[in-house]
């Protein structure tokens, strides 16, 4: 299933920013917790023989796992960092020059299966954020069970598209529920780039609502998350004002890293406009007019 973004200059340029890691030469050793049982765990990742080998502590059964990953080639060098959700990580085999491919496969801990097992897989083209070049697309496929971390020589049997719609239509239903229980926290804990991504290809008339608070609330947490999801709002609904500010506000907030302040400013400026016409001055934010110049 393709997912192509045009015009977004942050989706996948800060993907690789944020998911940037460095390449395991050395033993590394980091802590999270992730089976949520409030006690972290260990990632163990040495590289021997341009073989790495990971040493996972999970404290939910009290065992350590091991796995090795071979890379395909001599240009490709795999690394592990842990995913946006807790429960997840990712093995990383990008090639990082530029115009390199994208390659990530998404892992998830299984606590009946006592094991990580790929969810989903992520292509597409590598951004040049530098040269101001950006990913044209990026493929996000969810897998069925069950492959295990390192089994690269079992093929990856993928979910059908009406699969992953009804899988994508369950899961706003559950957002939207949490929304209504006024418990926005837990409905964007496990809201990650990949997540709204997806979203946005199921945006319409029944759903823009949803999708429009989901990223408002979802901007405290990921501002790269909640932009992919605005962006296609604006684009698809552009009389949506509300959704023109909340997308002006997470262009403010990336503004301070990666220069959105001009993006940002045009459409404090077009919101400005539109409340105006519809006469409703007073309803218009004092931050639109300290930040639309």
């Amino acid at each position: 299933m393709m997912y192509v973004f045009n015009g977004i200059s942050i989706t996948f340029a800060l993907l690789m920013v944020t998911l940037s890691a460095v390449y395991a030469d050395e033993k590394s050793k980091e802590f999270y917790d992730f089976d949520g049982d409030g006690i972290n765990d260990s990632i163990i990742q040495s590289r021997v023989n341009n073989v790495l080998h990971l040493s996972i502590y999970m404290s939910s059964i009290s065992k350590n796992l091991t796995y090795e990953i071979t890379p395909p080639d001599d240009n490709n060098f795999p690394v592990v960092h842990s995913s946006y959700k807790f429960d997840e990580i990712e093995v990383d085999s990008t090639h990082y020059s530029r115009q390199g491919q994208v390659y990530s496969e998404v892992y998830k801990w299984v606590p009946d299966k006592k094991q990580w097992l790929l969810v989903s897989v992520i292509t597409g083209e590598r951004s040049d954020p530098i040269s101001g070049i950006f990913t044209p697309s990026l493929e996000i496929e969810r897998v069925s069970c069950c492959r295990k971390i390192g089994e690269n020589q079992h093929s990856i049997s993928y979910k059908s598209k009406s699969d992953v719609k009804n899988e994508i239509n369950n899961e706003l239903k559950k957002i939207s529920d949490l929304l209504k229980e006024n418990k926005s926290e837990h409905a964007i804990k496990s809201i990650n780039i990949y997540s709204a991504a997806e979203y946005v290809t199921t945006i319409n008339d029944s759903n823009v609502v949803l999708l429009n608070d989901l990223a408002f609330f979802l901007a405290k947490k990921d501002n790269i998350a909640s932009a992919i999801i605005l962006k296609d709002i604006v684009d698809q609904y552009p009389s949506r004002v509300v959704a023109k500010l909340n997308l002006a506000d997470v262009y403010w907030e990336l503004g301070k890293d990666y220069n959105h302040y001009d993006k940002a400013r045009t459409l404090y400026k077009e919101y400005k406009n539109e409340m105006i016409e519809k006469g409703l001055n007073k309803n218009i934010p004092k931050r639109v007019f300290l930040r639309e110049n």
